[in-house]
């Protein structure tokens, strides 16, 4: 080819290089347009907690603190950038820079970055390997993929929408290591590696499992295995650049999630491939369900039959992920180390990545068949068009009770909802400024004071209503609002919540069309002394207090953790859940602890297992576990005969224990 073909080619590519940037542009500003047209503002259950810590940097960013540690508006105070990583935040406070510090304008223009930079991506993939037109096309289309444009507008999670705009330059990046053969692209690896976890750790880590997956068999099917372990130790890297925020950000939060949790999210965040796979949910009205894609499936299907060897490993990564969604693989993946990253529809975002470098790498088809690849792509997206149906406008349901309580709260306010009202009041409570401290907040696993947190809920649930206000005024709330649907779904009643406040020191200040507002007179600052009669060890001696609200839960779960000393200050001492370190020793306490008249309860239901028997015995009371199936036997008790109903049909099992050896039985 002579160098005048050379030259004429380059400068045509350059040119497409340039219409591919103006046509993002021009998609950027038209829909940062119709956002501003039809008001689409802070879409998404999780937005405004992010438009809160968002703001937070911003302000502090003005006053010259470029790393905000602690903010006192949330859960009594919390590091608002220690488990939720700052760049999301830093690059929504620049935008809301460029917009003078107005946070709704900062996020429709947010929308246009994610758009032109999310695309961008795919331009420069289609420009390293000759196909621009084609990733102008993907890049166009990257915000609307149903699991990308779900994030956005249902979920509203910033941080999840930063890393999908940082994706797409990390696979290219791998792909010009590996398939290119360029070294300088391994900084590049690890640079955007690096971005993702300071955008959102776990994102990145599930970004390093699909890519072992991916390179893995990439290495099999082409028999290079170099480069791929190099790219492997690359991403690695990445987490030794960003050490200094990482190690802190992995002690506590959802990092200390016990195994059982772990479970039970991956099971909620899995669907079955009728749901995941059916493309009318999006048109009848189901926007927040997971959709993988119809079409991304069906062509990942087709490049695994008919794509050439060397390409494969992108589409069958796409498979493979698609089938960790469903509830099937739970049973799998729960047993695998480091279970508690398998949050299987949060790879969707890199198993479209991965397919898009796949699509792009498949060079064989002919033009017709190409079009018709990308016409069912794009058809497979137009429900993503229509903003409005995915709009989820959480702001405005409680706007009134907020400026109410902003006005009346000395101290601090808490705003007891389960969530229903989404984040909004964790926005709307503590900006502007009138700002006020709120108890709650949003993501709450980063909190210390979590268990509190967790505890106040379940006595909303359960309509332990003595128990909630006692623990709304240990944490120092003046004010408490609590929504008027959450009373009465056990059967509690409006005289019951007031008499409870009334008892604790609460008056109902105001009854709105949504809330009980209560309110207590107190000093503008004020601290709170508790004094419990009780104490309750273990991991389920939580419940008693709910009951009784008198009993304070013990700080460690094991028994001879505790001296005599400290357990004869309380009038009873209840433990269900307990362990030890030494059944002997434990014994002797609850011995020692009785005789010097306090009071001992103990959940044999709830005992450990002795190491060295194997047997759940305590203080020579042997404990074995019994079930019982659709209702109970008759029932003796103090002489008495008790017939049982039928157990729910929802709950046909009752799991309880046999005690054997017990001095004086009752029944």
């Amino acid at each position: 080819m002579s160098q005048l073909s050379k030259d004429k080619k380059s400068m045509r590519q350059e040119l497409q290089l340039l219409i591919s940037i103006v046509v993002l542009l021009i998609g950027a500003i038209a829909l940062i347009g119709i956002m501003r047209a039809k008001a689409y503002y802070a879409s998404g259950c999780d937005i405004w907690g992010h438009l809160f810590k968002s703001d937070i940097m911003f302000r502090n960013l003005k006053q010259g603190n470029p790393y905000p540690l602690y903010t006192n508006l949330w859960y009594n105070g919390i590091q608002p950038y220690r488990y939720w990583a700052p760049l999301p935040y830093y690059v929504l406070a620049g935008l809301q820079y460029i917009t003078r510090g107005d946070v709704m304008e900062s996020y429709y223009l947010f929308a246009g970055f994610s758009f032109f930079f999310g695309g961008l991506g795919w331009v420069f993939f289609g420009y390293s390997t000759k196909r621009i037109p084609f990733c102008t096309f993907l890049g166009c289309l990257w915000f609307f993929l149903p699991e990308n444009f779900r994030v956005y507008y249902c979920e509203g999670n910033l941080p999840r929408m930063m890393t999908a705009i940082l994706i797409p330059y990390l696979v290219w990046f791998i792909w010009k290591y590996v398939r290119c053969q360029r070294n300088l692209a391994m900084i590049g690896i690890t640079i955007f590696m690096a971005l993702i976890s300071l955008c959102h750790v776990m994102i990145s880590a599930m970004m390093g499992i699909a890519a072992f997956v991916f390179l893995s068999l990439y290495a099999i099917f082409n028999r290079q295995w170099k480069r791929p372990v190099q790219v492997i130790f690359g991403l690695l890297l990445a987490y030794l650049v960003v050490g200094i925020w990482l190690i802190p950000a992995l002690s506590g939060g959802l990092v200390g999630m016990s195994t059982e949790s772990t479970r039970m999210v991956m099971e909620a965040l899995t669907y079955r491939l009728s749901v995941s796979l059916d493309p009318f949910n999006r048109l009848h009205g189901i926007i927040d369900t997971f959709y993988y894609g119809l079409a991304i499936t069906v062509i990942s299907l087709v490049g695994i039959i008919c794509a050439p060897k060397k390409i494969k490993a992108g589409f069958i990564t796409v498979i493979l992920i698609l089938l960790c969604t469903t509830p099937e693989s739970v049973v799998f993946l729960s047993k695998l180390p480091l279970s508690q990253l398998f949050w299987m529809m949060r790879f969707s975002t890199i198993a479209y990545a991965l397919f898009g470098c796949a699509l792009i790498e498949w060079k064989e088809p002919k033009r017709y068949v190409k079009l018709i690849l990308m016409l069912l792509l794009f058809l497979d997206c137009i429900p993503s068009f229509s903003i409005e149906r995915y709009y989820i406008q959480t702001e405005g349901r409680t706007n009134d009770e907020i400026e109410i309580a902003k006005e009346i709260t000395n101290q601090r306010v808490t705003l007891l909802d389960l969530s229903t009202y989404g984040s909004y009041p964790s926005y709307g409570i503590c900006e502007g400024e009138d700002a006020v401290p709120y108890s709650y907040g949003w993501a709450w696993q980063g909190a210390a004071t979590s268990a509190n947190i967790v505890m106040l809920n379940t006595s909303l649930e359960t309509e332990n209503y003595r128990y909630l206000f006692d623990r709304c005024l240990e944490l120092g709330n003046d004010t408490v609002l609590l929504r008027k649907l959450e009373v009465g779904k056990c059967g509690g009643t409006r005289e019951e919540v007031i008499q409870a406040a009334n008892e604790v020191g609460y008056y109902l200040y105001q009854d709105t069309n949504d809330m009980y507002i209560f309110h207590m007179d107190t000093p503008p600052c004020f601290g709170v002394k508790t004094e419990y009669t009780g104490l309750a060890i273990g991991m389920d001696a939580s419940y008693v207090s709910l009951a009784y609200p008198k009993f304070q839960l013990g700080i460690s779960n094991f028994l001879d953790e505790y001296t005599l000393e400290e357990l004869k200050e309380y009038e009873v001492v209840y433990l269900a859940g307990f362990d030890y370190h030494d059944r002997l020793k434990a014994e002797q306490l609850v011995n020692d602890l009785a005789s010097s008249g306090v009071r001992v309860i103990i959940d044999m239901s709830h005992i450990p297992v002795d190491a060295k028997s194997r047997r759940k015995i305590f203080l020579g009371i042997l404990d074995q576990d019994v079930s019982f199936e659709s209702y109970f036997p008759t029932l003796e008790y103090k002489g008495n005969s008790y017939v049982t109903d039928y157990f729910p049909e929802d709950n046909t099992v009752w799991n309880t224990s046999y005690m054997e050896n017990v001095p004086v039985k009752l029944g």
